[in-house]
């Protein structure tokens, strides 16, 4: 008895622990309080950014960068605002949502409505991006937190506010107050001014009646000001919102600056104070983009929600300490390129037109045009050589492209009285080694040249983009002439190097390129397949594409994340219209190029000249050296079809090409006299 009474004790005990226990986990399980707190500044530009920053007490533990502004169409405010809250490339084709925002009381709060979100929403979820606006504020819910926001940028009579289409859910709808840190005053710009205590208290509020938050403060302040009727200093509406940062800063939550909507910038501002972010002074890290100090737009929801779910982890982080100086030259240099590729470009585009004429009607050898023409091969090795020395232009640009062209000229002097007929494979290989080098250390010089890709624009963040894809083909061709001497078989392994250097998801990156090349590649063999019959032909080149594909996917497993392999991805879940919107998207966008490059007119040239040689003109050169160059014109053509910017490599490929047959034909007539 005393046994069984002993046993029905610890049974009991046991009860009560799990009961304890049982009650007591609900508290423990839930979610940890987090609350986090956005200040969105309409109109906030670089410069003024980089005075903030000045402050000894902001710069301390911030991480700090910018972002780039894509968006799925023309840049506006509604559509910078959408992307921003869906964290993919979204628009609004109708921009009367700006204006259209009602008003309701909800318990103790105002809630707001926007009419036309949800149709928007729909809209982009069907689009080429798949974008949801909304996203941002659906992930905090879902993980138990609330979104509020406070502030407008309303000026006398207009009422203007960002933040709820940044916040708002799903549905259209943002709980918050407009007015709750504005002061209505006649004297400010535009009659009205931000509140810094106001604003400290009004985020201390809610932070104790919600148990997760992110507090987005739409600071209207300096958009105003920009906006005035008379000329006034933005000095004023500067220490406001570094004396607001100041004291949201003193608070235990993540600490957010965003600008949004500046007036001429190609970025927006993007700072964090976190707990990861230290005591120092930090260069903003994107997953994303993979550059110092720049992230995307796309970037900006998976952060904030990031807070609030410990799990995901965020493609905006805190890296190594760096500088202000450095950063202000880092991000001035990537305008400064945005800003001047055009003017930059199409008189070097203009100049190698000039040198294809020349060429053509000036076809006797003579040792200028031949130092020229060297030198016009040369100029790709010198538009890396300069950024890899002295990195991005941030004054000077007349200087910069000067150092680019007098690099050009000397490489392709000193190669064409050095190397004669051989001047061409010189250039090629040390172009194909130069290249290399660059995406082994993670296209630095790439990343930094006219010929590269625009970060700012978006459309690529790392490999090698089509200008140097173009070069790239053409000179890995050139370099196959001696070796094609001594037997077609001999080249292969060369061929695979080429081709991994573009496909690899660690190096190139470049899909397009990869099969273009691939087929470039082929048509060497394309005397032996023609003697077999055409049925032959389409065999093997059904089988060639098929085979290149799947060396394009394995080279996706050599590295991170890709676009090319989110496409197979995408294949291989049987994801149809999304992987077909991404395939008219980038086809759209070569015809867009096709009509509106500045490549155009070379590719036009270039290729006009090419049907000449090839219509006309008598045989001159070795069989090794007809084969490349038809082989390299064959993969023009593929570099036109299969790239999103086909213009742009197939002119490159071309112009490169044609040179090469100056140089080898005028060397055969000098060696046949």
């Amino acid at each position: 008895m005393a046994d069984n009474t002993e046993s029905q004790t610890w049974w009991i005990f046991i009860f009560a622990m799990i009961l304890s226990f049982l009650i007591m986990l609900p508290h423990g399980v839930q979610a940890k309080e987090e609350h986090a707190v956005l200040v969105l500044v309409p109109g906030l530009e670089m410069e003024d950014y980089f005075l903030l920053l000045e402050d000894k007490r902001l710069a301390e533990g911030v991480a700090a960068g910018a972002l780039n502004r894509v968006t799925a169409g023309p840049l506006s405010p509604v559509d910078e605002l959408l992307t921003l809250s869906a964290g993919a490339r979204a628009r609004a084709d109708e921009v009367i949502l700006q204006d259209r925002i009602t008003e309701k009381k909800t318990g103790n709060h105002l809630c707001y409505h926007l009419p036309g979100f949800k149709k928007v929403r729909k809209e982009n979820e069907q689009g080429g991006y798949g974008a949801a606006p909304g996203t941002l504020s659906e992930m905090i819910r879902e993980h138990g937190g609330a979104v509020r926001f406070a502030g407008h940028s309303d000026r006398r009579g207009q009422k203007r506010g960002y933040a709820p289409f940044l916040a708002a859910d799903f549905q259209g709808r943002i709980c918050g107050s407009r007015e709750v840190v504005v002061d209505k005053n006649e004297s400010a710009p535009g009659g009205w001014m931000m509140n810094p205590q106001k604003t400290l208290e009004w985020v201390d509020n809610v932070q104790q009646h919600t148990s997760s938050s992110l507090t987005v403060v739409e600071w209207g302040d300096l958009y105003r000001t920009q906006r005035a009727e008379q000329d006034v200093s933005g000095s004023r509406a500067l220490e406001s919102l570094m004396e607001a940062l100041r004291g949201l800063k003193k608070g235990n939550s993540p600490l957010f600056l965003m600008g949004v909507d500046p007036s001429t910038d190609k970025m927006i501002p993007f700072a964090m104070w976190t707990k990861e972010s230290g005591t120092s002074t930090q260069r903003l890290v994107s997953t994303t983009t993979g550059q110092p100090y720049l992230g995307s737009s796309v970037d900006a929801a998976s952060t904030l929600a990031a807070v609030f779910t410990k799990h995901t982890a965020a493609p905006l982080i805190p890296g190594e300490t760096a500088e202000l100086a450095d950063m202000k030259k880092v991000l001035r240099g990537m305008q400064t390129i945005h800003d001047t590729r055009t003017t930059v470009l199409g008189p070097y585009i203009s100049v190698l037109i000039v040198l294809l004429a020349a060429a053509f009607f000036f076809r006797a050898p003579r040792p200028v045009m031949h130092a020229a023409v060297a030198a016009g091969m040369a100029s790709p090795t010198a538009f890396l050589l300069i950024p890899a020395l002295f990195g991005r232009p941030v004054d000077n640009v007349f200087l910069y492209t000067g150092s680019i062209a007098a690099a050009a000229l000397l490489i392709g002097t000193i190669t064409s009285v050095l190397a004669r007929e051989k001047a061409p494979l010189v250039l090629s290989t040390l172009l194909i080694i130069i290249i290399s080098i660059d995406l082994l250390n993670s296209a630095q010089a790439i990343q930094q040249s006219y010929l590269g890709y625009d970060p700012l624009i978006g459309a690529r963040y790392s490999g090698i983009g089509n200008e140097l894809g173009g070069f790239f083909a053409a000179a890995a061709v050139i370099c196959l002439e001696p070796v094609l001497r001594y037997g077609k078989k001999a080249v292969l392994p060369l061929i695979l190097l080429f081709l991994i250097i573009t496909g690899s998801a660690s190096l190139g990156k470049n899909a397009g390129v990869t099969l273009a090349s691939g087929l470039m590649f082929g048509t060497l063999w394309m005397k032996e397949f023609r003697a077999a019959g055409w049925k032959y032909v389409w065999t093997v080149a059904v089988a060639l594409v098929l085979l290149l594909g799947v060396l394009l996917w394995g080279l996706q497993f050599t590295g991170g994340h890709s676009h090319i392999g989110a496409a197979f991805q995408q294949l291989l879940q049987g994801e149809w219209d999304e992987l077909g919107a991404l395939l008219q998207r980038k086809w759209e966008m070569n015809i867009k190029i096709i009509f509106h490059s500045s490549w155009t007119k070379l590719l036009i040239a270039s290729y006009a000249i090419a049907a000449f040689y090839m219509l006309i003109e008598t045989k001159a050169m070795r069989p090794s050296q007809q084969l490349v160059l038809k082989a390299g014109a064959a993969g023009s053509i593929f570099l036109l079809l299969l790239n999103d910017s086909g213009a742009v490599a197939a002119s490159t490929s071309m112009f490169y090409l044609l040179c090469v047959r100056y140089i080898w034909h005028a060397q055969y007539h000098v060696a046949g006299r």
